[in-house]
């Protein structure tokens, strides 16, 4: 008894209110990242010249990427590791010796001495 009236109740609840309608809605003409707008330039595309032109931030710019230390520091360490790199493949490469009494190169495995 008390499951049937628990369906009764139930069974009610979703019965209940009109029956909905989709409202009527006029999307707009053009949005963002639509297909038919005519500019397709982005803001982070362009040179950070051209969005803020005052030239007292740009030299304020200038003058932080020219004293960066962290930037020179980062820039000689590229730079060392490209030297170490250098080293390592002169290093990689064969070496043949001219020296009297060994017939043999230097770079050869096979003979131990």
């Amino acid at each position: 008894m008390r499951r049937l009236g628990l369906l009764l109740v139930l069974a009610a609840g979703c019965a209940l209110g009109p029956d909905y309608k989709r409202p009527v809605t006029q999307p707009p003409s053009s949005y963002r990242g639509g297909a038919d707008t005519a500019d397709t330039t982005s803001l982070a595309d362009q040179d950070w010249a051209q969005v803020f032109p005052d030239p007292a931030l740009a030299d304020l710019i200038h003058v932080a990427l020219a004293q960066n230390q962290d930037l020179l520091i980062a820039a000689a360490r590229i730079e060392q590791g490209e030297a170490q790199l250098g080293i390592t493949r002169a290093d990689q490469r064969r070496c043949w010796t001219a020296t009297p009494g060994r017939p043999r190169p230097s770079w050869d495995w096979r003979r131990r001495s």
